[in-house]
C-alpha cells in the first residue's frame, strides 16, 4: 500500500480498518454552468440582410443557440442543431461560409471561454 493511501489523502481515502475489500472514489466535478443572451442581427450573421424575412432569420438562428446552450447542450450538440438551423435557413445565406465561421468562434468564446 502506498503512503498516500495510507495518509488518507483526499485522492486516495484511508483503507484502515479494510477487509480486502475494495474502495471506490471519485474526485470531485466541476461543472461549469453557461448562460448567455443573445441578439445578433442578419448583418451580424452576415445574412443577405436586404432580402424580406432576413432579420427573422438571424432571430431564428439566436433563438436556437440560445436555446442550446441555456438547455445544457454540449458543444457537438449546439453545432449541430444551429447547422440545422443554417440549412433551413439557406435562402437568407446562413449556410454560407461567413455565417459558419461566425459560428464557429461563438462556439470557440461559449465552450472554452478562458483561453
Amino acid at each position: 500500500m502506498s503512503a498516500a493511501m495510507e495518509s488518507g489523502s483526499p485522492d486516495h481515502p484511508t483503507t484502515e480498518g479494510t477487509t480486502g475489500a475494495a474502495i471506490q472514489f471519485q474526485r470531485p466535478r466541476l461543472v461549469i454552468t453557461v448562460t448567455i443572451s443573445f441578439d445578433w442581427t442578419a448583418e451580424d450573421w452576415s445574412l443577405f440582410d436586404d432580402m424580406e424575412g432576413a432579420e427573422e432569420a438571424a432571430a431564428e438562428l439566436n433563438r436556437t443557440l440560445v436555446s442550446a446552450v441555456n438547455g445544457g447542450a454540449a458543444r457537438f450538440e449546439t453545432q449541430r442543431r444551429m447547422e440545422a438551423a443554417m440549412e433551413r435557413l439557406a435562402d437568407f445565406g446562413a449556410n454560407d461560409s461567413e455565417p459558419r465561421g461566425s459560428l464557429e468562434g461563438l462556439l470557440d468564446r461559449i465552450y472554452r471561454p478562458n483561453d
